[in-house]
């Protein structure tokens, strides 16, 4: 169990890196509301996390996965992605 303390201002970016089983995944799905918390408080603009709804945390907090999107179809088209490239090139 570890302890976190972490302030994210206005308009700021934030990335969590990690190795895999990190916790990464642990603490957006506690941001967005999907896991209740047993200890401490998660406050969003001061607010509980438990009194704002589903809807208010999706309108305020984004999260990109990095999860590859591998398409049905050659190695060539997924390198290429549409690109008018060469074989070579890829």
């Amino acid at each position: 169990m570890y302890d976190i303390d972490l302030q994210i201002e206005d308009n700021e970016f934030v990335a969590l890196v990690g190795h895999t089983g990190s916790g990464k995944s642990t603490i957006t799905n506690l941001l967005m509301g999907f896991y209740p918390w047993q200890k401490g408080q998660i406050l969003l603009d001061g607010c509980p996390l438990s009194s704002l709804s589903h809807q208010v945390l999706r309108n305020s907090i984004t999260i990109v996965q990095q999860e590859p999107v591998i398409l049905a179809t050659t190695l060539f088209d997924n390198i290429a992605l549409g690109r008018k490239i060469s074989e070579q090139k890829v």
